[in-house]
């Protein structure tokens, strides 16, 4: 009787994990972003978001779209400024997206130019408000008749710094382009920019610190 217990006890459970596994949102979520990559083809352009947390804990060191993607063996860019990324939408399904800025870049601005990043020297870019502490994006909106090469601080009320996590040096190949720059956990107040060319002519049009969402949701 004991034994028929416990096998009785142990078909239950393997039933009730059956069950709440089928309902585990992982699974689609993954084929829907991996279906979606491929079909968009070779080298898709993608915004490096963390993954939802249902799907991965933020405690997870690997916890971005880029580790799925590498994962399931699809060769991706990630904020690629010669095209507009594609973000993943709640199902996992690569769309369209909307940058939606919390934050919008200040200070002096010239008409159909914003502000005008030339020579040699340090501009500073107030913020219209500080945004909360959370990983946001730094996006430019520029224009530039010749490559460029600047460099990009991130300041908080405090005074400290940060960078975009792929650096603080971003080279600029387009002479029309939205950059979009990943940022750790940081609330910026400004943005710093450093020029050490004289060659340097660019127009950042538009500052933005804000975060990209699927187009019509």
């Amino acid at each position: 009787m004991l034994v028929v217990a416990l096998a009785a006890s142990s078909g239950y459970a393997g039933l009730r994990f059956s069950h709440y596994w089928a309902q585990n949102p992982s699974q689609r979520y993954v084929d829907s972003l991996l279906a979606s990559a491929r079909a968009a083809g070779a080298r898709v352009n993608v915004y490096d978001t963390p993954l939802p947390s249902n799907i991965v804990s933020g405690v997870e060191p690997h916890h971005n779209v880029s580790d799925a993607l590498r994962l399931g063996g699809i060769d991706a860019t990630y904020e690629d400024p010669r095209s507009e990324p594609l973000v993943v939408a709640a199902d996992g399904r690569l769309t369209k997206a909307a940058f939606v800025p919390a934050s919008i870049g200040l200070g002096r601005l010239k008409v159909n130019c914003g502000t005008y990043i030339h020579g040699v020297g340090v501009w500073t870019i107030p913020l219209s408000r500080a945004v909360p502490l959370a990983s946001w994006y730094l996006r430019f909106e520029l224009y530039q008749n010749a490559a460029s090469t600047i460099t990009i601080d991130l300041i908080d009320a405090a005074g400290r710094e940060t960078h975009p996590l792929r650096g603080p040096q971003v080279a600029i190949d387009s002479t029309l382009a939205a950059l979009n720059l990943r940022l750790s956990v940081f609330s910026p107040v400004s943005v710093r920019v450093h020029s050490a060319s004289p060659a340097t002519s660019l127009c950042l049009v538009r500052t933005l610190i804000g975060a990209p969402f699927p187009v019509g949701r």
